[in-house]
């Protein structure tokens, strides 16, 4: 979702870019926003994607995914 310190400014959240997982667990307070064509990427963990997908997650990271508040 990389670090999610400038939507903090906007959501009130700092997220350690260690805590930061691509499937937030009950305990993390984001959720990712994605469109319906990525979200095979986040069905699981980065460390079980093969490199194709990383370098997918990599390029679409800062253009059109988010991580919002969890309500």
């Amino acid at each position: 979702m990389a670090h999610i310190s400038a939507p903090a400014q906007q959501l009130g959240l700092d997220v350690d870019p260690a805590d930061v997982r691509l499937v937030p667990g009950p305990t993390n307070p984001y959720v990712w926003r994605h469109g319906l064509e990525q979200e095979h990427l986040f069905r699981k963990q980065l460390s079980k994607h093969n490199v194709s997908a990383y370098r997918q997650i990599c390029q679409h990271l800062g253009n059109k995914r988010r991580g919002v508040k969890d309500s």
